[in-house]
């Protein structure tokens, strides 16, 4: 295709430069032809990306037909003035002649084909680079996504496992302290019972001490009393009979 618009470019300004020397060449003939069957008759394997671009170039269809028919009146205009003259003309007289025209003519249409084939390739480009920037940029957000997700996992996990790791050590330091607390607790209250139980027994040990000092004191001092009240020369006092109850009794 690039080919061939080069050619028709060429053919065209060649027309223009040198005008009677430079011939209409075959391919730009067969070329035009084409181009005007193709405009007549929209091409069946076009892509769908490119809808809108051909909604905007079918608003200048009529103008490129236009162009063409113009040509064409203006060729057939001319070709029927050379016939209906009495004198004829060289053939290389009237291509010459004809040629700036048909070159007038035919060069809006070849250049709108020109620019429409180069939007089409361009959109076609563009819709590639669009796709292709699409994935790229969505692969890019997905290892982007999995990267941060990961690193929020590991953060995560690293936070519950410190609060975890503090978590137990104050459950060990609680209870550390708790058994350190029942075991004073408890040594307190054996202390406690140990010293009562000394104490029990010291005074157990004391009072029986002054339990026996004061018996044996109320026994010596029984016995000097004893000794003392007796005076000399005591007889023994005879016994008399007991009288019992009734014998009480009685006036």
């Amino acid at each position: 295709m690039k080919k061939h618009h080069d050619r028709l470019f060429q053919a065209l300004a060649g027309l223009k430069r040198e005008g009677a020397s430079q011939t209409v060449p075959e391919e730009v003939v067969e070329e035009t032809l084409r181009q005007m069957a193709d405009r007549k008759e929209p091409r069946a394997d076009s892509c769908p990306r490119l809808l809108p671009v051909r909604r905007h170039s079918s608003a200048r269809r009529p103008l490129v037909r236009l162009a063409a028919a113009a040509a064409i009146f203006v060729l057939l205009g001319y070709l029927a003035g050379r016939l209906s003259a009495p004198k004829p003309q060289n053939p290389d007289q009237l291509r010459a002649a004809l040629a700036p025209a048909v070159a007038a003519a035919l060069e809006p249409a070849l250049r709108e084909r020109v620019v429409e084939d180069l939007r089409q390739e361009y959109q076609l480009a563009l819709a590639a680079v669009y796709v292709r920037v699409k994935e790229e940029l969505t692969a890019q957000y997905r290892d982007d996504l999995n990267r941060f997700a990961l690193g929020t996992l590991a953060a995560s996990n690293a936070v519950t496992n410190e609060l975890l790791t503090q978590l137990v050590q104050e459950l060990d330091t609680a209870k550390t302290q708790d058994l350190r607390r029942i075991t004073r607790a408890l040594y307190e209250i054996e202390m406690n019972r140990v010293q009562d139980k000394t104490q029990l027994a010291s005074g157990l040990q004391t009072l029986a001490s002054r339990t026996e000092n004061e018996l044996s004191r109320t026994r010596q001092e029984f016995a000097q009393l004893v000794l003392h009240a007796r005076p000399q020369g005591f007889e023994r006092p005879t016994t008399e009979p007991i009288p019992t109850h009734q014998e009480r009794n009685k006036p």
